[in-house]
Formats: structure tokens, sequence, C-alpha cells
């Protein structure tokens, strides 16, 4: 019996153990190769050695044809099964592409049969490889400029073997290039593998991020369902219930967080913004308050204490909360546009402007804030600067009624009387507005 036999026993003793635990990987297949090459270099170092003490012993001089043969296979580049030599395995490290597997099969008739293709390869593919990819992935998910190689490796990853880890890691770099619809198939991937919670909830912050509140709040629902005594999942539920006016709900989801956890001061806040916007004022002071006692960093506390007191006349308070909110993160435009609003009320036009200005400076394209300021150079008789300042909030918000009244009675300040019926008469159209129909009955008596 030659060199090859016995090399070939010890791969095979392991091969049996491999099956038995399951570990029939390409990797596996990799590590009896790496020992039968030993083996075999021990075998044929062996039997050159009794061929030159021969050759010097006696003359003789003779290598049977099998010796070369296998010495020779052990340094080819690719056999017709598509592995690499075997003597390449002593002193390289492994390589996928080293060795023939039969998941191979898999992926070549993956275009005729998608579903079926991916069941082989999850029963069939390397484990092994698809782990080595992940922890690759691992190390550089957090690299904002690497996303797409994040992308392209657990793509890899998956061709080896469906996993939920691989397409959280592949959804998330995806959020991060801001493809959210590629994002969403790959947690929906997630969820067909293992829902759970975290899935869900994940899902639902994607779709809450691209006003989706609708699809965001059913999958809110269903992690509430595995987990009820989450807070932030009410919190997340209503808050997307807020920004779909169904405020009575959202207070509802709020009140169910802050059951759960009476320090989630975003719960509190959130509260305290329903209740404004169902015209509770006095609820929605007492609940910012909450939340600022809690935390007083959290500046959107301040933003509905703010706004609350404004609504009730009380500017200077407003003004003294804003700054507290604006303090926290000077950043914010509408925190701006609320000041110059409280500022504008006590008819302190000067640095309500100046508020504005800063407002529009941080965000350019809300038309609210052209038409405040527009309104306030209006009272400071700048009426050209309110005129740009109204067509400019018309251009960014052509269904406003309130632009076309004002830019119109700004006109008439001007003596533009024909300019002033025609945005009276777009105003009306909008909005049937008594006012506004006074206004033109007048005017056309003049």
């Amino acid at each position: 019996m030659g060199p090859y036999f016995f090399s070939s026993l010890v791969p095979f003793i392991l091969w049996i153990i491999q099956k038995a635990t399951n570990k029939t990987s390409r990797k596996a297949s990799y590590t009896r190769r790496r020992i039968f090459a030993y083996a075999m270099a021990l075998s044929i170092f062996a039997k050159f050695v009794e061929f030159a003490t021969d050759l010097l012993a006696q003359g003789k001089f003779g290598i049977p044809i099998f010796y070369i043969f296998w010495t020779g296979y052990g340094f080819i580049t690719k056999d017709f099964w598509g592995n690499r030599g075997y003597f390449y395995s002593i002193w390289e490290p492994y390589k996928p592409e080293y060795v023939s597997f039969k998941g191979d099969k898999a992926k070549k008739t993956s275009t005729n049969n998608k579903k079926s293709s991916n069941n082989e390869i999850e029963n069939d593919e390397d484990i092994d490889s698809s782990q080595e990819y992940l922890e690759r992935v691992g190390k550089i998910i957090d690299d904002e400029n690497k996303q797409e190689e994040v992308i392209k490796l657990t793509t890899i990853a998956l061709k080896f073997k469906e996993s939920s880890e691989a397409y959280s890691f592949r959804s998330v770099a995806k959020i991060n290039l801001e493809d959210y619809e590629g994002a969403i198939e790959d947690i929906t991937r997630v969820i067909e593998i293992d829902p759970n919670e975290l899935s869900y909830s994940f899902r639902a912050a994607i779709r809450y991020d691209i006003g989706d509140f609708k699809e965001a709040i059913s999958d809110l629902s269903k992690a509430i369902e595995i987990n009820p005594n989450d807070s932030e999942l009410f919190k997340s539920r209503g808050d997307s219930k807020l920004l779909l006016d169904d405020y009575s709900g959202a207070i509802t989801d709020y009140s169910k967080a802050i059951e759960i956890d009476p320090k989630n001061f975003e719960a509190i806040s959130g509260k305290s913004a329903a209740k404004y916007c169902l015209e509770d004022l006095e609820g929605a002071i007492i609940e910012a308050k909450k939340a600022i006692q809690i935390n007083p960093k959290y500046s959107i506390s301040y933003y509905y204490l703010a706004y609350s007191k404004h609504d009730l006349g009380d500017f200077l308070g407003s003004i003294k909360d804003i700054k507290n909110a604006i303090k926290n993160n000077p950043e914010d435009a509408r925190f701006y546009y609320l000041l110059s609003l409280s500022k504008y009320s006590l008819a302190d036009y000067e640095s309500a402007l100046k508020d504005m200005n800063k407002a529009i400076e941080i965000d350019s394209e809300d038309g609210d804030y052209y038409s405040l300021r527009g309104s306030i150079k209006r009272e400071s008789q700048d009426f050209n600067g309110a005129i740009k300042d109204y067509s400019k909030a018309i251009k960014l918000d052509p269904e406003e009624p309130y632009n076309y009244k004002w830019r119109g009675a700004t006109k008439e300040d001007e003596g533009n009387l024909k300019g002033a019926l025609s945005d009276w008469n777009k105003a009306v159209k909008l909005d049937d507005d008594d006012e506004v129909k006074e206004w033109i009955a007048e005017l056309k008596q003049k």
C-alpha cells in the first residue's frame, strides 16, 4: 500500500468525526486537506530518502510513476473538481475558493429557482465562512465611510448562509446610505426569519423616519404584543399617533409608557405636546414642567411649555422658557421662530426680526418663517420687504391663504389696490374668511 492510502487514513477518520458532529463546512474540508498534505509530504519524503539510499548503496535508481504523480498533483493550481493542490494548504491560509463544495451547485442554479437555491445554501453552505465575513463587518459597521463595504461583505455572507444577523447589518448600512426601502426589505427578511420586538421596533423606526406613521404604528403594536412592558415602545407609538393627529390616542400611549417608567421624560414631554394640540394649555404646562424636572436638558419640553404660555398670553414667560430651549439646542430653527413670535406679540419688532433671520438662516425652506418675517416687516413699515417674504412663503406653500391675505393687505398699504384685490380673491378661494370678504367689499366701494 502506497503513501496515498496511509495519508488518506487520518483525514478519513477525521471526516467521520466531522460528519458525526455536523461539521461539514468548506473550512472543515480544507482542514482535512491540510492534514492529508502533511501526511503525504512525510510519506513522499520518506520514500525519496529510501530511493536516495538505494542509489548511494547499490547504484540503483528508480521512482515509481505514482509517486511522481502524487507529488505533482499536490502542486497544481486547480484540478477538475475545482480544488487547489493539497500542498498549498500547508503554507497558505484558508480561502473558500480553494475548495469545491456541494453548496456551489445551489448557487449555480439560483437564477432558475431562487427560493429553492436559498434553501440549499442555508442547509449546505459554509457557516464558518459566513461568520468570518460577519466578523469583518462587525469591525467596520460604525465607520460611516465603509457602509458600501458592509453591504458587499454581508451580501457575500448571505450567499453562504441566510442569517438574521447579516440582514440586520446590511439594513443598518442601507439606512446610513439613505436607502430606506432597501433597509425595510432587509429588516423584513429578519422578521421572517426571527420575529422579535427589536426587529419590529427597528422597522417601525425606519418607517417613522420616512413619514409612514400608520405602518410604524402597526409594527410597534406587534412589538408591544411580544413585550407589553417596554415603555419605549408605547412612547414611540404615541409619537406616531401624535403626527397622525390622533392626540387622544397619543396621550393613552404616553400615559402607558409613563406608567411603566415614571422617569420617561420623552413620553411626558410627548404627552405635553398632545395636550397642547388638544388646546389643553394648562395641562400641557403641567406635563412639560414634569419632564423638565426629570431632565432639564431636554429642549422640546421647554418648547411646549413656552408655546402654551404664549397662547395664554404670557409672552415674557414664553421668552424665558424658549431661551432655555435655545441654550440646550442652539441649532433648532423652531425655537428662534417661537422666540420671534413672542417678541412680535410684545411689539418688539427689531429684536423679533433678528430672531426670525436666525431661524431662516438655519432652515430656509419653511414657509411659516417667511410669513412671520413678512408680518414683522409690515409692522415695521417695510412694505417692499414684507411683500417679498409673503411671496416666498407662497412659493413654499401655495395653498396657505394667510399669506395671500396679508400680502394683499400690504399691497393695499402701498396703494396697489388691484394687486390687493387679486390676492384677497385667491385667499377667499382657499379659505372662506369673512374678514377678507369685508375687505374686498370695502375695496370695491372705493
